[in-house]
């Protein structure tokens, strides 16, 4: 599968994004991720200090997405966009965003390392937490990272949880559906993009 690997839109294989390949990145990657060893679902995410160069990120990345919405979503995702409380000027901790999503349909974020499996994923969501990542993409290529981060996490996923109509309103339908079927056949349910 060929990506996007530089700003140009120049396409290669996801081994070859920078994000992959660049050691100062994935070691710093790596340290924020490890919080994630042994957390429980529910408990508190631990504060991250962002670098300038990781705040920039989001905002470059936000602002796109703000006008690409904008531009491109129905109503029901800009509605929600609206509720959702992503700040545009910084990285939000789990807990700023969690908070208000609690309030408005009783989700919240759960911290994860990465990508979590199909079980542990749907089994949290019936009881109301979404697994977010705390890394940032890596700068070179803004607009596009080969594995979820917390700018996918946060500003994409976090929308949706604000509107009970969307994901946060199925979720515990799409949940006892997934427990339903086989294992295997539960990676076909995908809640992670609606």
């Amino acid at each position: 599968m060929r990506t996007p690997i530089a700003t140009d839109g120049r396409l290669d294989t996801a081994a070859k994004h920078p994000g992959l390949s660049d050691p100062q990145y994935l070691l710093r990657r790596r340290a924020i991720a490890s919080s994630a060893r042994g957390h429980r679902v529910g408990d508190p995410s631990p504060r991250v200090e962002y670098t300038e160069a990781e705040q920039r990120t989001w905002r470059t990345v936000h602002q796109r997405l703000w006008d690409a919405q904008h531009e491109h979503a129905c109503r029901a995702a800009l509605n929600a966009r609206e509720q959702a409380p992503v700040p545009a000027e910084h990285i939000p901790q789990h807990a700023e965003v969690g908070l208000r999503l609690r309030r408005l349909t009783g989700f919240d974020f759960t911290l994860a390392g990465g990508v979590v499996g199909n079980k542990r994923f749907l089994g949290s969501m019936a009881h109301g937490y979404f697994h977010a990542v705390q890394f940032v993409r890596h700068p070179a290529v803004p607009m596009f990272t080969p594995e979820p981060d917390i700018i996918h996490d946060v500003s994409g996923h976090g929308i949706h949880l604000a509107s009970p109509t969307s994901v946060a309103g199925i979720s515990p339908r799409l949940q006892r559906a997934a427990w339903s079927c086989r294992a295997s056949a539960a990676a076909d349910v995908d809640v992670t993009h609606p």
